[in-house]
């Protein structure tokens, strides 16, 4: 939605819209059994984050998602294996 808002295909507030009721996943690390392995597997959290440090979001446009989301940061942090 990012990108095509970027070409044009959809205006600001189409994609702050879809952006602000999207379902996002959270990025972890996994593991196998009590062992945290190598790696991390990116959410779609991850994709909104990654456009905002490109300069594809403007402030206030992370401002609120990062605002809208915090809820569901919290709770996937508060979920994840110490």
């Amino acid at each position: 939605m990012i990108y095509q808002r970027s070409a044009g295909l959809v205006s600001d507030e189409e994609m702050m819209d879809t952006l602000v009721n999207w379902r996002y996943t959270y990025g972890s690390v996994p593991t196998e059994g009590d062992h945290s392995v190598d790696a991390y597997a990116k959410g779609s959290w991850d994709d909104v984050r990654r456009a905002y440090r490109r300069g594809l979001l403007s402030d206030d446009q992370w401002d609120v998602l990062f605002d809208r989301t915090r809820r569901a940061r919290n709770a996937h942090r508060a979920s994840a294996p110490v």
